[in-house]
Formats: structure tokens, C-alpha cells, sequence
């Protein structure tokens, strides 16, 4: 009698519910640290502490919550686009292969701080303290990443959800204004500092450049 090797295969399936449900979570850790951070950079919290700052909550410091968070969620995300590709196999669109490297690219540069390295370190050393100015130069390979990210995805989503590709483009646009400040773009910053003016109370109470920064991570 032959033996009868049983086979099962569970294909990766992503309903439209589970993607919503992981993309409110997103935003609602996204927003719970930008809040907590806003809260710790008051007067009154930091007498509250020794050295007058929470580093683990400040968005402008490396390996603490915030970061590692950004981390997680990177690396999760590739591993997802991954998973997409696995799922289509032979058949898998371009922009899930190139979300998997992109998200994985990021998610190890900010792991392994290699902006840093570059920017603070070898750059300086084979360019001189001049490339830095502006940084344009700086973040020149992010926005080629990120480009090809953002432009990959018009090959799919305009076509398979018109939702997807409305949220696709308003991140897109909200990316750009959040980096007015490092691609020193006068009209992005006119913008946001125009949206800041109908939050008066918060800019009392933070102020401008503390809005600015909070709304740049």
C-alpha cells in the first residue's frame, strides 16, 4: 500500500476589515506618541523631572519608545509586503516587491542609525562640513526611496481601490509638508505654519517650533 502524504495550504489572504482595523491602530499609536511627547515638552512635566526632559518619550532622540516603535512598524510592514508577494506568487505587482525592500531599508537605517553615521560622519569627513547645508544632500537617498515607494503604487491602487490610492496620495502630501523644514521649502512652511495659526491655543501653550518638529516625526 503507498504511503499518502497529506498536504495543506493555507494561502495568505489580507481582508479589507483586518487592513483598516491595522491602519487605525497605526495611526492611533502615531498619534499617542506625538501627544505624549507634546505633553512632556511643558513647563510643568519637566520640573517634574531631574535632568528637566523625558528622553524617552522625545521624538528628536534615538533608541527609546518612539523610535522603537517606528522600528517595529516598519519591519512589520516589509514583512507584510513579503507575505503579498508569497500570496501572488508568479503574479505578485511590482510595488509589494518594491514596498518589502523600500519599508526594510528604512526600517534598518533607523535600527542601525545609519542616516547618522552618514550625515554626522563620513559625509563630512569625504565632503566637508558644507554638504550638510540645508541638508539636501542628507536626505536625498530617503527621497529616492521614498519616491519610488509613492510613484510604484500608481501601477496598482488607482486601479484595485480607489481608497487605498486617495490615502496613498494625502500621505504623500502630508510627507512633504511634514519635511518643509529639512528640504527648507519656504511655500510647505508658509503652509504649516498657516495651519498651526487655527490652533492658537497650542501654539500658546508648545509653541511654534515644538509644533513644527512634533508634526515632522
Amino acid at each position: 500500500m503507498k504511503n499518502i502524504i497529506y498536504k495543506s495550504e493555507i494561502p495568505f489572504h489580507i481582508t479589507k476589515k483586518a487592513a483598516y482595523i491595522t491602519l487605525l491602530m497605526f495611526l492611533a499609536f502615531d498619534g499617542l506618541f506625538v501627544m505624549l511627547y507634546l505633553i512632556s515638552t511643558l513647563p510643568e512635566i519637566q520640573k517634574l523631572t531631574v535632568s528637566h526632559r523625558l528622553a524617552f518619550l522625545d521624538l528628536d532622540t534615538e533608541a527609546n519608545l518612539p523610535t522603537n516603535y517606528v522600528i517595529l512598524k516598519l519591519y512589520f510592514s516589509s514583512i507584510i509586503s513579503v507575505l503579498m508577494i508569497y500570496w501572488y506568487k508568479n503574479r505578485a505587482p511590482m510595488f509589494w516587491k518594491i514596498a518589502a525592500f523600500v519599508l526594510f531599508v528604512i526600517g534598518l537605517d533607523e535600527s542601525a542609525q545609519l542616516h547618522e553615521l552618514w550625515g554626522a560622519g563620513l559625509a563630512t569627513k569625504l565632503f566637508g562640513t558644507a554638504y550638510l547645508s540645508g541638508n539636501q544632500f542628507t536626505i536625498l537617498p530617503y527621497a529616492l526611496l521614498l519616491g519610488t515607494f509613492y510613484l510604484s503604487s500608481l501601477t496598482l491602487f488607482p486601479k484595485s481601490s480607489k481608497v487605498v490610492f486617495v490615502c496613498f496620495m494625502m500621505s504623500g502630501i502630508s510627507l512633504i509638508l511634514s519635511q518643509a523644514v529639512e528640504w527648507s521649502f519656504v511655500p510647505a512652511i508658509e503652509i504649516m505654519f498657516k495651519i498651526f495659526s487655527f490652533f492658537s491655543t497650542a501654539m500658546v501653550s508648545f509653541g511654534k517650533d515644538t509644533l513644527m518638529f512634533a508634526w515632522e516625526e
